[in-house]
């Protein structure tokens, strides 16, 4: 079996509410299951425990978040009803990332921590595959 766990935040370091939980899950998930890891980074602290985190999955891809624009977006969206999570959570390469993973590894499931990333599970070329939400928001 072959999970791709998606992230809100890199599951490393073990340092805060969030990350604790993604962590003990993702080694959990890891004894069963092949586990490929996106996971969106916040800032260079975050980007440095990618190693770390690399060390603990099949295939990682960490998605920097370019804060500044998404920010400028959430306020220009805010009419539109869409929600700013999904806007604050998003990256330019974000979607050929998917599409590459996917083609490299297809998962059987797709493990969503948290509703922000769960949105990614309803596109193309996710959108067929089962989808397991942990509402850790």
């Amino acid at each position: 079996m072959r999970v791709l766990f998606l992230t809100h935040r890199l599951p490393y370091a073990p340092n805060r509410g969030d990350r604790v939980r993604a962590f003990h899950l993702l080694r959990q998930v890891r004894q069963w299951a092949e586990v490929d890891l996106l996971s969106f980074v916040h800032d260079a602290d975050e980007a440095s425990h990618a190693d770390e985190a690399r060390s603990l999955v099949s295939t990682l891809q960490v998605v920097p978040v370019p804060r500044g624009r998404n920010v400028v977006r959430s306020l220009l969206n805010l009419p539109s009803g869409r929600p700013t999570t999904h806007t604050m959570l998003d990256a330019p390469d974000l979607r050929s990332t998917i599409e590459r993973m996917v083609r490299e590894h297809r998962p059987s499931v797709v493990l969503a921590y948290c509703s922000g990333v769960a949105r990614l599970a309803f596109e193309p070329p996710l959108v067929d595959v089962p989808l397991v939400l942990d509402m850790v928001d």
